[in-house]
């Protein structure tokens, strides 16, 4: 005689494998065929969160484009668009999910006299601790390799950082 398990336990592991077969079927309909870069990049930052059980998502912006892009995919995580200035945080504001933050890495008087992207995340990071966003776990954080050009993620780097509570502990892992 076969002992089979209780059925809750068949129902429950059956159902989370649906859950997760909804989800892939979503996101393949939400992912156009032939898209430009920066969805294509949204998108996998939005895939990598769920998979990798991230705790945020953090979007580096000049122009409120990619939080927008990343908001589409509506990941379970909260999307954080660290913003160069006020006018973009303001359209990252109307964003489902998005928590806009003001970095001003462009402003004159600003904190950073000579532009280093970890100097930023760090930046952004030590401000998503202080709002209480998110205290440990992983972000992923998208961002463009020259953030001074004004254009938005033409050559991106993702990373995967573990967020600490103290401001300069991290750990990265950088996918060109």
């Amino acid at each position: 005689m076969i002992r089979r398990p209780p059925r809750s336990t068949l129902s429950s592991s059956s159902a989370a494998s649906d859950v997760y077969k909804r989800q892939e079927q979503q996101h393949q309909l939400m992912t156009p065929a032939k898209c430009e870069p920066i969805e294509a990049v949204c998108a996998a930052a939005s895939r990598t969160a769920q998979d990798q059980d991230a705790s945020m998502i953090v979007v580096l912006t000049e122009t409120s484009d990619a939080p927008r892009l990343m908001a589409k995919y509506r990941p379970s995580v909260p999307i954080v668009a660290a913003c160069s200035c006020s006018a973009v945080a303001r359209r990252c504001a109307l964003l489902r999910g998005v928590i806009p933050i003001v970095v001003p890495w462009k402003d004159a008087d600003s904190d950073f006299s000579r532009i280093e992207i970890s100097k930023v995340i760090d930046h952004t990071l030590r401000k998503v601790r202080r709002m209480k966003i998110a205290k440990r776990g992983r972000a992923i954080v998208v961002h463009d390799s020259d953030i001074m050009d004004g254009q938005e993620m033409t050559d991106w780097v993702m990373r995967m950082l573990d967020v600490h509570p103290k401001p300069n502990v991290m750990s990265s892992m950088d996918y060109p």
